[in-house]
């Protein structure tokens, strides 16, 4: 029995560095766990905000609230151009401005199809005073 015991003795003393590398081991696995049940339950979150924003009050009650914000836009950009009192030079600075950056193909803006209507509107009525 005394040399089961020793040899026992002599394996523990034998293994402490494996033991210490699988504390260190247990620890960073430790740390994985934490770390991916952190993300699930982040997720999770995520999901439920998700369902929460599908329901159709809150969708409808997004679209008026853009609605609204839309509504102040058009009503600063008519006071701005009020302001200004030039409507040329409104145009282009706003075109101006939706035109900096990288050459890219977009749509265009509100404000330039109303520029656009603008104009159509001011030709054909000059070519009905032509006409008359």
């Amino acid at each position: 029995m005394n040399l089961l015991v020793k040899q026992c003795e002599e394996y523990k003393k034998g293994d402490s560095a494996a033991e210490t590398k699988i504390k260190a081991l247990n620890e960073v696995n430790a740390q994985k766990v934490k770390t991916l049940l952190k993300s699930i339950q982040n997720l999770k979150k995520e999901v439920q905000k998700e369902r929460f924003e599908k329901k159709d009050n809150v969708r409808v009650k997004i679209i008026e609230g853009l609605k609204k914000e839309h509504e102040d836009f058009e009503l600063a950009v008519n006071a701005l151009r009020k302001l200004v009192n030039n409507e040329d030079k409104c145009d282009l600075a706003i075109k101006n401005e939706l035109q900096r950056g990288p050459k890219r193909i977009r749509i265009a803006s509100r404000e330039e199809m109303k520029m656009e209507i603008k104009k159509y509107k001011n030709m054909a009525l000059r070519l009905l005073e032509i006409l008359k």
